[in-house]
């Protein structure tokens, strides 16, 4: 095997790697104390980490080694950070689309105006024409005259057969009854 690669027998380690001892506590790792039983947090100091091929030395110092939350926090989490900056992006998607709409309805609503203003402008000169009065007036007359002419034709014909005297003497007291002769 090459010198500082892991090879796939566990038990033989070239020259530079590090190899499991669980009897022995190497420099630089912590064990556990018995005297400070109390001790909520380990810490470890500087353990030594070999980078590339020239096996450079490099500490790193680990400072927050506290435990990890449990699951139920980091549902707690979850539900306090991410679901409502998910339910966020869903509002803000479902207003957009009801933008999107809104706006639609807005464009179909002037169009709809648009049409509704050249009919009404048809619909006032049809207004102005006022036909119904205008069809009145002239049946009116029609009628007016044929009823007229239907009441007179009798009375022409009972003064068809009267002599002209006659029908000047009736004339005359009509207009003396009706006091039309002084106008």
């Amino acid at each position: 095997q090459a010198k500082g690669q892991a090879g796939s027998n566990p038990d033989e380690t070239s020259k530079g790697q590090a190899g499991s001892n669980p009897d022995e506590t190497s420099k630089g790792q912590a064990g556990p104390d018995p005297g400070d039983a109390e001790a909520k947090v380990q810490s470890i100091s500087s353990p030594v980490v070999y980078a590339g091929s020239d096996r450079e030395h490099m500490d790193l110092d680990v400072t927050n080694v506290s435990p990890q939350p449990s699951t139920e926090q980091l549902d707690e989490g979850f539900t306090a950070t991410v679901y409502p900056n998910v339910q966020e992006n869903l509002k803000l998607a479902r207003i957009d689309e009801l933008e999107h709409i809104l706006a639609d309805l807005i464009q179909e609503n002037k169009n709809m105006d648009e049409r509704l203003d050249k009919h009404g402008a048809r619909l006032y000169t049809l207004e102005q024409l006022d036909i119904p009065q205008q069809v009145s007036i002239a049946v009116s007359e029609v009628v007016t005259d044929a009823v007229d002419w239907a009441m007179q034709a009798p009375l022409r014909n009972r003064f068809r057969d009267l002599p002209k005297a006659d029908m000047k003497e009736i004339h005359h007291q009509r207009m003396w009854e009706s006091d039309s002769y002084k106008s």
